[in-house]
């Protein structure tokens, strides 16, 4: 049995918005069996809750934006996959600001905190999805295709200039070493920002220069990917097989999945 995790201590970050001018601070905080990821935003008059669900996102210049109160949190998906990757199933996340520091473009930052601080085993099993059947979806440019198995493994295909094809196996095991360290690119040109590493241009990619892996752009797809998954509240069993995708592609196929699941039981 799977039992789930909270930090030993908390730990925060602070650093520059990409999208929303000024600054922001995260403040992560150990939390008890049964919470999962709860995000608030204390810099309003009272604290806000965003609820961490596929069904109170929406995807805003390409980054992944929550709902609370009439207020926004946005770009958490670099947040999520940082705890959700590292194996983190409870944690309590204060932030200051409407859009999460852009750090340095990867999940890295939050990952090296966690593994500082350390992770704590709860008495508690971990609420998990297996999926009984295969879902596929496909749409202009993209597909996305979920089959059970035993562990949530990745496989990634990505285009640009040669087709590229990765493998990702137990998702927590691999996902510091891995996953974690890649940092995010764009189609055209980055906004005007203070990056804490050089752009290089591709044809109509730009992306961080030097890279830390040959293929940094593929695994940042698969880093969204974890992302995204976070948004399920619980932990999927099953190999995805992705190409093309973005964040709306994930969110719907995580919708489709539990609208089946859900058939699926009845």
């Amino acid at each position: 049995m799977s039992l789930q995790r909270t930090l030993k201590a908390s730990f925060e970050l602070e650093g520059d918005c990409l999208w929303t001018a000024g600054s922001s601070s995260v403040c992560v905080s150990p939390a008890p069996p049964d919470t999962g990821i709860l995000l608030r935003r204390i810099d309003c008059t009272k604290p806000v809750t965003f609820p961490v669900s596929v069904d109170n996102a929406e995807v805003e210049l390409h980054r992944v934006v929550l709902n609370g109160n009439g207020k926004k949190l946005a770009f958490v998906e670099h947040l999520l996959a940082g705890l959700w990757g590292m194996g983190i199933d409870n944690a309590r996340v204060d932030v200051k600001g409407e859009e999460l520091p852009f750090l340095d473009g990867s999940a890295l930052p939050y990952v090296k905190e966690i593994q500082k601080v350390g992770m704590l085993v709860q008495g508690r099993a971990r609420r998990s999805l297996r999926p009984g059947f295969s879902l596929l979806m496909i749409d202009k440019k993209s597909c996305i295709y979920i089959l059970p198995a035993q562990e949530f493994e990745i496989n990634y295909v990505f285009k640009h200039k040669s087709l590229k094809i990765r493998r990702f196996c137990s998702i927590e095991r691999t996902f510091a070493a891995e996953i974690a360290p890649a940092r995010t690119f764009a189609s055209g040109d980055y906004p005007p920002f203070a990056y804490p590493f050089s752009i290089r241009r591709s044809g109509k990619l730009s992306f961080p220069y030097p890279a830390r892996f040959a293929d940094e752009m593929l695994r940042h797809k698969a880093l969204d990917l974890v992302g995204d998954f976070a948004l399920l509240g619980a932990r999927i069993v099953a190999h995805v097989w992705a190409y093309g995708t973005g964040h709306k592609d994930t969110h719907n196929a995580i919708k489709l999945l539990m609208k089946e699941e859900k058939r699926w039981k009845t």
